[in-house]
């Protein structure tokens, strides 16, 4: 219906006309083309960047979640972490990812780390590159007839990725930020009887397999009859530490800066941005930290009936991690703090050179301190990323146009 004022009276008799209005959205195609949905043929589910960035996730995948049905997202949760991605149901065990395209060129999605059982590192994947900041919006593209300009490689969805672009507008500089903070919510639950030991007390035992916590003073640690040169015992209440487990973990924080550029006309435009993404996660210190830096150059212009359009984009990243799994002997840190006595106060492990604390004289061969796993068995990681494209475009008639496009994506791992 059309809407209509009327001035305010006693009696009102109002009638609206119907007219018609255009629901029908816009939405890119897997060449690129922008077309009416209902001119498709098949589902294609579109997100705008206000609402993929209202959470402020500094990644795209994360900006999705919930957004798109039958898109199912799940993530490590750090940030940086590796997301797995599934469009409608899993189609085989292990190639089920979709392939990215961002402005018309496909790119690499490869998993960046080492996933084992016994010890595993995840540096995340390469579509977390994408800085959503610079994304216009994102089409996840669903069934054969939306994938089948690129092959098999397509089979598992097609997630298209529309980048910024200036219009007729003049010099703008934009800055947005964010920070957050995260904490542990939950952590295991762990039993409060029984205290250090293997049997019967054992005072140089990680473990927590030994009698009754009764309260009373008991030596802990490495330990001597006092003779020279060896250690005097020590002395703590048999006891339950509450909490300890939890207090282990700090509260993590992330930061995200952006600062674009733009300009343009009817005829020319331009698109340069920086983004910087920065976290410390909720390990001790800085073992589970997170750096990303892009550089982003966009450009199009249009003569007659030619038309270019350049992209380039520069990431790099530096990661660090502790790894995770189920390892002995300080191979991964989470198994060391749930080997952990639970009479022993977590927290007095810091000082790991202390020969009350350190590894030889207080944790067995299967297990270290997990403050030394921390500094000592940290996984880095480090690329340089560059990849873009190239578009020269020329309007044979209303309708038919020719377009080449040259694509790149490389990698440099450090």
């Amino acid at each position: 219906m059309i809407a209509r004022e009327v001035p305010v009276q006693d009696v009102l008799r109002v009638v609206l006309q119907s007219g018609t209005q255009n629901l029908e959205e816009v939405v890119v195609t897997a060449i690129g083309m922008k077309k009416q949905e209902k001119a498709l043929g098949y589902a294609a589910s579109t997100v705008k960047s206000e609402d993929l960035n209202a959470a402020k996730s500094g990644s795209v995948m994360s900006g999705l979640t919930g957004k798109v049905a039958g898109l199912n997202i799940t993530s490590g949760g750090a940030t940086g972490s590796s997301q797995k991605v599934i469009v409608r149901g899993i189609s085989s065990f292990s190639a089920n990812q979709p392939l990215y395209v961002v402005d018309g060129v496909p790119i690499m999605n490869d998993f960046q780390g080492e996933d084992s059982f016994s010890n595993s590192v995840d540096f995340g994947n390469q579509a977390n590159d994408i800085n959503p900041e610079d994304v216009e919006s994102v089409t996840v593209l669903k069934g054969a007839s939306a994938t089948a300009l690129y092959g098999s490689r397509a089979a598992n969805g097609v997630i298209m990725v529309t980048t910024k672009r200036a219009g007729a507008e003049r010099l703008s500089v934009t800055y947005d930020g964010s920070f957050m903070g995260s904490s542990v919510l939950r952590v295991p639950q762990t039993q409060d009887r029984f205290g250090q030991g293997w049997g019967s007390f054992g005072p140089m035992e990680n473990g927590s397999w030994g009698p009754v916590l009764d309260g009373r003073d008991h030596i802990w640690g490495p330990y001597s009859d006092g003779s020279e040169g060896l250690l005097t015992p020590l002395s703590k209440p048999f006891s339950y530490v509450k909490n300890n487990l939890r207090d282990f973990y700090e509260t993590g924080f992330e930061t995200n800066n952006n600062v674009s550029i733009r300009m343009g006309n009817d005829k020319l435009g331009f698109v340069a941005s920086y983004g910087n993404v920065k976290s410390d996660g909720v390990l001790p210190g800085d073992a589970d930290s997170y750096a990303r830096n892009t550089i982003s150059l966009r450009g199009n212009m249009k003569y007659k009936r030619f038309s270019a359009e350049l992209n380039l984009n520069y990431v790099r990243k530096d990661i660090t991690q502790a790894a995770a799994g189920q390892g002995d002997d300080g191979a991964t840190m989470f198994s060391e703090i749930l080997q952990h006595a639970v009479d022993v106060d977590i927290s007095s492990m810091k000082d790991y050179t202390n020969p009350y604390f350190n590894t030889d004289n207080f944790y067995t061969a299967y297990a270290e301190n997990p403050y030394w796993v921390l500094d000592h068995n940290r996984n880095k990681y480090q690329d340089d990323r560059v990849y873009g494209k190239i578009e020269l475009a020329f309007e044979i008639m209303k309708g038919l146009k020719a377009v080449g496009r040259l694509g790149g994506d490389f990698t440099y791992v450090n």
